[in-house]
């Protein structure tokens, strides 16, 4: 299958939902909404991909590692479904 990948800045918000901004004017783009059934899962040392009940997203980074951003994001989830249930 064909990618095409733009280069985003991502905030992870702890409600949990993630938010992709435009490299260059820094405007948000998007927002992806995360729930308990979602998860991140790493391709390799720099792609890794987000499950969500709408669609999968790829990411490629720059700086970091992908199993930084997939234990990151996956905590984040985690945390949050936990909250739910008290």
């Amino acid at each position: 299958p064909w990618l095409h990948y733009n280069k985003r800045i991502i905030k992870l918000y702890t409600t949990p939902k993630i938010d992709y901004l435009d490299f260059k004017t820094k405007k948000v783009k998007g927002t992806i909404f995360l729930d308990e059934n979602s998860h991140s899962k790493t391709i390799d040392e720099y792609n890794f991909e987000l499950f969500t009940k709408h669609r999968i997203y790829y990411f490629r980074l720059y700086e970091k590692s992908s199993n930084f951003w997939v234990n990151t994001i996956n905590q984040t989830i985690k945390t949050f479904a936990n909250s739910k249930m008290k």
